[in-house]
Parts: structure tokens; sequence; C-alpha cells
């Protein structure tokens, strides 16, 4: 470029080239800055939620299913009013309110990571802001990146949660009737015979 000294050495052309650059460079980190504030703390919640609706149904059906087979197992062994139903319901309580706990987890991180990507695309496109033409071009950058990085991971579907509910049912309570049939009540050796203590 070819300035005109103008009597002051070419100062003042440099002066005029050097704020049109910063201009031109405060436009385009306008432009770009302007794209990823869209993505915003609302965006970052509808991302958690996102994965909430993804997650709780599947919990919510995989429950209920696991709910049924605990009655119909507890059923099956006639135990459906004993202590062992009772232990078996509130650990299917408990179960269920983990994997809430888990997949609220789960929605948080992917939100996060999904921030954090759109962050870092932001402080590369503006380091990329100088080799571009104009403010349109950082603009037509900027929004192909955050889409890019905007875009929800691939869930991983939830496979049989519950499965523990009723795991080793069958087997406990057999040998629950089996030592009900063989001690039907305390008994006590005194030598020569024995007799039921009643309580």
């Amino acid at each position: 470029m070819c300035f005109n000294d103008g009597g002051d050495g070419g100062a003042s052309d440099y002066r005029k080239a050097e704020e049109e650059r910063q201009r031109k460079t405060i436009e385009q980190q306008n432009a770009i800055n302007a794209v990823f504030d869209t993505y915003d703390d609302d965006f970052t919640q509808q991302q958690t939620q996102n994965y909430l609706d993804y997650a709780n149904p599947q919990i919510q059906e995989q429950f209920g299913d696991a709910m049924d087979g605990l009655r119909f197992a507890l059923d099956r062994q006639g135990i459906t009013r004993s202590s062992m139903a009772a232990e078996r319901k509130a650990k299917a309580q408990k179960a269920l309110a983990r994997e809430q706990i888990a997949a609220a987890n789960r929605a948080e991180t992917f939100a996060g990571e999904t921030k954090k990507a759109l962050e870092s695309a932001r402080r590369e496109v503006l380091t990329d802001a100088g080799s571009l033409a104009d403010a349109n071009a950082a603009a037509s950058l900027a929004t192909r990146s955050a889409a890019a990085n905007a875009r929800p991971p691939t869930y991983e579907p939830l496979y049989d949660i519950f499965r523990d509910i009723t795991a080793g049912l069958a087997t406990q309570a057999d040998l629950e009737r089996r030592n009900s049939a063989r001690y039907p009540g305390v008994l006590f050796d005194t030598g020569s015979s024995a007799r039921t203590v009643k309580g």
C-alpha cells in the first residue's frame, strides 16, 4: 500500500489505515458475538431439558414394568403382604430416585459440554476473524460453527435399569418357606423332650 506522507512522513495515512483495520475488526467481533450470544442460559437449560425428556419416559416405563414384575413375583410366591414384599417395594422406590438423580446429572453434563464446545468455537472464530473479508463473512462463519457445536449428543438408551428389584426373589422366598416349615416355632432342647415357646 502506498501512503502519501502529507508532510508528516505518512503518519496520518498509517493512522487512518490502523483505525480502519480496528473498525473492521470490531465489526467482525460484534457480528461473531451476536451469533454466539443467542446460545444463552435459556439454550443451556433447554439442552438439559432435552435429555430429561429423553430419559425420564424410559425410566418411568421401565419402573412400571419392574413393579408389575415385582407384584407378579410376590403373588406367585404368596408373599404379597410379607416383610420381604415391603423391603422390595422400598428398594424399588430408592432405585427410582437414584435413576432420576442420575438422569438429572447426565442432563447437566450434556448441557455443560455443549456450552464449553460453543465457547471454544467462539474463541476459534474470533481468532480467525482477521482473515475474513467483512462482518458478513464473520457472521456466516460463526453461524456455521455455532450450529455444528450446538448439536445435541447421541443419547444412549437406558436398558433394564431396574433388574435388581426382583433379583433372587424366588430363591429367598423358597428359603424362608423351607425354614418356616422346618421350624414352625422356636425349639429348645430340654434333654428328654422339646417344647415350643410361644411369644
